[in-house]
């Protein structure tokens, strides 16, 4: 799917700008349309724009096949019978290959390529723990410090620069280790990486590798944060945009799509207001959606969906009305049609609905998100999720969640007839010490009775006191449970008749339960007020 410049709207091969609002222009169409402007402003949104301040990319070009090329397109390696050879033959280890590469550096050799050929060689034909140790000899004997004087030296060799960035990727994706990240992260190899990329026109070729690595680097805890609040050298960009770049300049290649977001799902975790005023920017958002929506029919795009939907919740929460009008909501609904069975998928699909659902009553737009959401076909979707999932309690508790979302006085009596409470009971009873999904039932439960009025008796009825008493009962130090429990009985009592419901409440001693919840709380904070003003209502009606 090539680039196309906002401005011509054709997609000819010459090279790109990205702004910093991140729309798109081929670097001639932007001049010509600035040249005698008196408002450097972009075309699209009219932010302050100047082709000084735009990244470049440049046009895929196609590369001759030659026996040279190397293969760095995934990091998911398969065995070769090859690696048993090499372990019981070891007589060029990583260390001495790393030994003439230093060598060769110093000298200045012209032939630098094919020694990385054999290292790259070495670890492409290796699996398992073979593949451990090469990188953990790659680590020791200084590759890393290497690869940043080679990037440094050879540069303009974007054959040197992508096979850096591939036994660099190798190092760390297969060290389990925190110093080494911490070490690879504080030796300014990121950087290093980041602008050989940049600095290349965004190749994929070197796009994937560059990003699997500072992603891999970033996956520790405190990395992330420092990748975005790092200082920035004078002439660059933040490594966060160059990784934004490329994803946009690619969003149908699946390799870049799966390596960039994974380092974008990371970097949205720790936001910094620099950062997510360019990371909340709609065209990147509607970048994610579209790549999302490419990736749910390819094999093996399991991690990809997930992480491009970890980055959507994430954009949920802070930039709603660009995540919906991008119709995320729909994609998020073709992930559960496309892919019923996997457990990953459905729990972030009824993540994101729920957030983006949650986001929508605080702009006070609910009403109208959940009726879009219902038209797109969710309940059926999600009715079968919930009936296929019965033995996870992660996607149960998703899934319920998100019902609960949608409950109105239009979808509650069609969730009711499909009796989503009477699942919704089997599975508290099925995790008894799952606090999350406990939540979630009476959420799920409390909603139905209070948007379908006739579903209290049969409620009632069901068992449902009982339950809501259990999950006070083993999660009493849990206001929020407590205080949805609460709500759901005191929701409850208001079922006619009036003196049958008064005689059940008391044979389940609702009455000794609201005593214990005034007793667990005789100074309430905010989030115990609920629970307290319930149990003090019960007792007034009984």
């Amino acid at each position: 799917m090539p680039l196309k410049c906002q401005i011509c709207g054709e997609d000819r091969p010459l090279p790109f700008l990205f702004t910093p609002c991140q729309h798109v222009f081929h670097t001639e169409c932007l001049g010509e349309w600035l040249d005698g402007k008196d408002e450097r402003v972009c075309p699209v949104c009219r932010e302050e724009c100047d082709t000084d301040t735009c990244i470049r990319v440049k046009p895929e070009t196609p590369q001759p096949e030659s026996a040279e090329d190397v293969t760095v397109a995934d990091s998911t390696r398969s065995f070769d019978p090859l690696t048993m050879s090499i372990l019981r033959n070891p007589s060029y280890t990583m260390a001495s290959g790393v030994k003439d590469l230093k060598e060769e550096v110093d000298k200045s050799s012209p032939s630098i390529s094919k020694t990385l050929d054999r290292l790259v060689d070495r670890v492409n034909k290796a699996s398992g723990i073979v593949l451990s140790r090469y990188a953990r000899e790659l680590y020791a004997s200084g590759m890393p410090a290497l690869a940043m004087s080679i990037i440094e030296k050879y540069g303009s060799s974007l054959d040197v620069c992508t096979k850096c960035a591939y036994l660099v990727q190798t190092i760390a994706e297969e060290i389990e280790d925190d110093s080494c990240m911490f070490a690879l992260h504080d030796s300014g190899v990121c950087e290093t990486l980041m602008h050989s990329m940049h600095d290349h026109g965004y190749p994929p070729s070197l796009c994937v590798p560059v990003l699997a690595a500072v992603g891999a680097i970033a996956f520790t805890e405190g990395i992330p944060d420092a990748m975005i609040c790092s200082p920035v050298k004078q002439g660059r960009e933040a490594m966060y945009k160059y990784a934004v770049v490329a994803l946009m300049a690619h969003p149908a290649d699946p390799l870049v799509v799966k390596a960039a977001s994974y380092y974008l799902a990371l970097l949205l975790n720790v936001f910094t207001r620099q950062a997510e005023e360019y990371l909340c920017q709609a065209p990147l958002v509607q970048t994610v959606v579209q790549c999302a929506e490419t990736s749910l029919p390819l094999p093996d795009s399991l991690d990809t969906l997930c992480q491009l939907f970890e980055c959507l919740t994430h954009y949920a929460a802070k930039a709603f009305p660009m995540v919906y009008d991008a119709g995320a909501h729909v994609t998020a609904l073709h992930m559960l049609k496309a892919h019923p069975e996997c457990v990953d998928r459905c729990h972030w699909a009824c993540a994101f609905l729920t957030t983006l659902v949650t986001q929508a009553e605080e702009e006070e737009r609910e009403e109208e998100v959940v009726t879009a959401i219902v038209q797109a076909g969710a309940i059926p979707l999600l009715l079968a999720v919930l009936d296929g999932h019965a033995d996870n309690a992660e996607v149960l508790e998703a899934c319920l969640n998100t019902l609960a979302s949608l409950m109105s006085e239009d979808t509650a009596p069609t969730l009711f007839e499909a009796g989503t409470h009477v699942k919704a009971l089997k599975a508290r009873e099925a995790y008894p010490d799952h606090t999350e999904l406990a939540k979630t039932v009476c959420r799920h439960i409390g909603r139905m009775a209070e948007e379908h009025e006739d579903s209290l008796y049969p409620l009632l009825h069901l068992g449902t006191v009982p339950m809501a008493k259990r999950v006070i009962e083993d999660h009493t130090e849990d206001a929020e449970a407590v205080m949805l429990a609460m709500s759901l009985i005191d929701r409850l009592k208001d079922t006619e008749p009036e003196d049958e419901t008064k005689a059940h409440l008391f044979e389940t001693e609702c009455h000794d339960l609201a005593i214990r919840v005034l007793k667990a709380y005789p100074h309430p904070a905010e989030e115990a007020l609920a629970s307290v003003a319930a149990a003090a209502t019960i007792l007034w009606n009984m």
